[in-house]
């Protein structure tokens, strides 16, 4: 079992910096947010993958994850 850092710094050097990428390429503007966002995301992504796993419906958290993408990318256009 790795600790707390070590899954930090995994994710960070994988899944981590592909959706930073993804997201400064979705969110232009987000500047100085982009950090706490992608930290945010990751753990949004981290637990739909775990109710997924547990039986829930993968289609609903597809869903939902692209309503909370839409929805920041149009709170960060105003």
């Amino acid at each position: 079992v790795i600790g707390l850092p070590a899954t930090v710094q995994i994710d960070a050097e994988n899944a981590e910096a592909t959706l930073r990428a993804g997201l400064e390429a979705l969110l232009p503007q987000a500047g100085a947010l982009l950090g706490p966002l992608t930290t945010l995301l990751s753990a949004a992504f981290d637990r739909g993958a775990i109710a997924i796993e547990a039986g829930g419906s993968r289609e609903d958290y597809e869903q939902g994850i692209a309503v909370l993408l839409d929805g920041l990318a149009d709170h960060l256009r105003r």
